[in-house]
């Protein structure tokens, strides 16, 4: 079977909703998706909370990311997870991971990479 290369969320994305079974995903999109990797470990109530909290930013000058702070308190999650979960998208982070076998790793120049298998 042919892989897939992809390096844009909307690659991605477009990948996903295809069908592709099998997908390479390199450079900073590769890893922002493994520092977002522990979201998926959330329960659906946290999930709520953290979406809630993040569209709601917008509409509230910023001050609804005050919610975050007890938000990573009770989940234990980093800011980074959060801020990397966010800027791809927790409902791209969540097809892949529920989605797709991942295996990561790093090339021979030290970029990360991940190479999806559909489930």
């Amino acid at each position: 079977m042919a892989t897939l290369a992809v390096t844009t969320k909307d690659q991605l994305q477009r990948a996903i909703d295809s069908g592709v079974a099998n997908i390479r995903v390199t450079g900073t999109l590769a890893k922002d998706l493994q520092v977002a990797r522990p979201v998926i470990t959330l329960g659906g109530f946290m999930l709520f909370l953290l979406a809630t909290a993040i569209v709601a930013t917008p509409f509230t000058a910023g001050l609804s990311d005050v919610a975050l702070l007890p938000l990573m308190a009770m989940s234990g999650m980093e800011m980074a997870v959060i801020i990397a979960a966010v800027a791809i998208g927790l409902s791209l982070v969540l097809a892949v991971y529920k989605g797709y076998d991942v295996e990561s790793g790093r090339d021979a120049n030290g970029n990360y990479y991940l190479n999806l298998r559909r489930k």
